[in-house]
């Protein structure tokens, strides 16, 4: 297969697929990949199966890695840094803070960090997104529900963005340790930390330490919801970006491979520079074929 930049697999889609990791990694290989990236699925007991595959190439560690459940049946995966309980967002530091030791073992260069997100009122979030997918989206209804959920996460925001500023600075502290470099994704659902005004402000507060991790899906969702344009990301943080998320996208669900949505990769590929880290991060249930399409469809686009 020809290729013209290294092109990395996310573990998300060996999750549920394969019965051992290392089977995932020697697949990925057959497929045309270079690299994997870990994702925060990946139990220890997983990890153990991907340190038996020989010259294992890792681009990225996505965060919290290892994935732990706790003794009260939480998953790390499933907590905030930005929570008010000490309950919830000192096990979720620590992940965050275990994802360096791991990205250290495994000679990745990059972590990928969800930052947090600001709580919003139950419901409002999910009722916008149901109105879009059944197309009532022009309705005023729906502009009122949207513009109610601006003033309310704007309204909220401060206590959760002091909160994420004092843990990312304790997780970056960490990483430039050891040589990691931060990955801060931009978001799928509204309500998350951070916004495009916040990523550039996280950019400017953290400088090299950090850097841009962008999600195509991610990106393309809000704008379908009314939201920031897909294009602003790019436009104001491409030149921050040290990594990509790619797949596809129909209505508003995304991780499909290429090709087998409707989002418009060759308008992102200006945008990608040549040194990011691109992964697909796909679910398990694209096939092998959709997959072999797919680095087609991001070779078309330039993207790969």
């Amino acid at each position: 297969m020809l290729r013209t930049k290294p092109i990395a697999l996310s573990t998300m889609w060996g999750i549920g697929r394969f019965d051992n990791l290392a089977t995932m990694v020697e697949k990925s290989h057959e497929l045309g990949f270079t690299h994997i990236e870990v994702n925060y699925q990946v139990t220890e007991t997983m990890l153990e199966e991907l340190r038996s595959v020989p010259h294992l190439a890792v681009s990225s560690v996505h965060c919290p890695c290892p994935g732990r459940q706790l003794s009260d049946g939480r998953w790390t995966y499933r907590l905030r840094m930005t929570a008010e309980e000490e309950d919830e967002w000192q096990p979720a530091l620590q992940g965050a803070l275990d994802t360096v030791d791991t990205a250290v073992a495994l000679g990745a260069s990059v972590m990928v960090l969800h930052v947090g997100s600001v709580p919003l009122e139950d419901g409002l979030e999910p009722k916008l997104r149901d109105m879009y997918k059944k197309g009532e989206f022009r309705r005023p209804e729906y502009c009122d529900l949207r513009e109610r959920l601006l003033a309310q996460r704007e309204a909220r925001k401060a206590p959760y963005l002091d909160a994420a500023y004092e843990r990312v600075r304790r997780l970056v502290d960490r990483a430039g340790e050891h040589g990691i470099r931060v990955g801060l994704e931009s978001r799928y659902y509204f309500h998350e930390i951070p916004n495009l005004e916040e990523m550039a402000l996280f950019m400017e507060e953290f400088g090299d330490s950090v850097g841009y991790w962008h999600d195509v899906g991610h990106a393309e969702n809000l704008e379908r919801l009314g939201f920031t344009p897909h294009i602003d990301w790019l436009k104001t943080l491409g030149h921050r970006m040290i990594g990509v998320h790619l797949h596809d996208i129909s209505t508003l669900a995304d991780h499909e491979a290429p090709g087998k949505g409707d989002l418009n990769l060759r308008a992102i590929a200006p945008y990608v520079p040549d040194e990011a880290i691109r992964v697909c991060e796909l679910t398990s249930g694209n096939s092998e074929e959709d997959i072999r399409a797919g680095l087609a469809v991001l070779r078309q686009a330039g993207l790969i």
